[in-house]
């Protein structure tokens, strides 16, 4: 999974989405934000899911434990970034006990301090 174009591997994966907005910070700042894996599940319009890390042995790597939407419910992903090019474009795997996923993230700068990020997953359940 270390390729930076899951749209072009699409027959890999059962489901391809991806996403495109425009922000208004630098590309340093959303990178930042984006670079620290502990924020995605929000950031994707999961608000009934809580996201902690369990275990990270480095900034590439993590085990979060996710919580919800009904109490009771947990479910265990591991997530590590393959591949890196700063304030650019990264992605790496998330894997989910059977369910796997690849996840591109690219950032590219607009006018004005603002930056449009283009997000691709591709999920093999």
């Amino acid at each position: 999974m270390e390729s930076a174009d899951v749209a072009a591997r699409g027959a890999e994966f059962s489901v391809v989405v991806g996403a495109r907005r425009t922000i208004a910070h630098s590309p340093s700042v959303v990178y930042a934000l984006l670079r620290d894996l502990r924020h995605h599940w929000p950031l994707l319009g999961a608000d009934l899911v809580e996201a902690g890390i369990v275990d990270g042995s480095d900034e590439a790597s993590a085990e979060l434990l996710l919580r919800g939407p009904i109490p009771g419910i947990e479910r265990r992903v591991v997530t590590r970034i393959t591949y890196d090019i700063p304030e650019t474009a990264f992605g790496g795997e998330a894997i989910a006990g059977s369910t796997r996923a690849a996840i591109d993230w690219r950032l590219s700068p607009v006018a004005g301090e603002a930056t449009e990020v283009s997000f691709d997953v591709g999920i093999d359940p």
